[in-house]
């Protein structure tokens, strides 16, 4: 299979789903020696991953296409349910799209979706009636 840059849609739908799980929560991820919210930054972190993406299409094709502006889309244009299943696929898809390069797993397009995927996992049904530790 090969790389390709993610549509806004894409990336909508992971952001959009990644609701806070508690009340006061903004959604959040650890990078860079603090942690960072995502509430109400969606179109600047939708940007960092769209901005990783094409820096790992380049890579991978040898290419030097410049990032389009990412638009934040609004619930309606999504067009499906977003469940705990379909953000961990759309995070997989995006990780697949977004991994070429060397240094990955410390860019800050890593670690959003890292953290994002430990939430979608932490929303699964079941997920908080089982046991920690056995």
């Amino acid at each position: 299979m090969s790389a390709y840059i993610c549509s806004d849609r894409l990336i909508t739908g992971i952001l959009r789903a990644a609701r806070p799980l508690f009340p006061g929560d903004k959604g959040s991820y650890y990078w860079n020696g603090s942690r960072h919210d995502i509430s109400h930054r969606e179109q600047e972190v939708g940007q960092i991953l769209i901005d990783e993406n094409y820096r790992s299409v380049n890579d991978r094709y040898d290419d030097e296409s410049e990032p389009h502006t990412f638009q934040y889309m609004s619930d309606a244009w999504l067009g499906q349910e977003m469940t705990p299943v379909q953000m961990l696929k759309l995070c997989l898809s995006y990780r697949y799209q977004a991994c070429e390069t060397e240094d990955w797993k410390k860019t800050e397009a890593h670690a959003i979706v890292h953290a994002l995927m430990d939430d979608a996992i932490r929303k699964l049904p079941g997920y908080e009636e089982a046991a920690w530790s056995i």
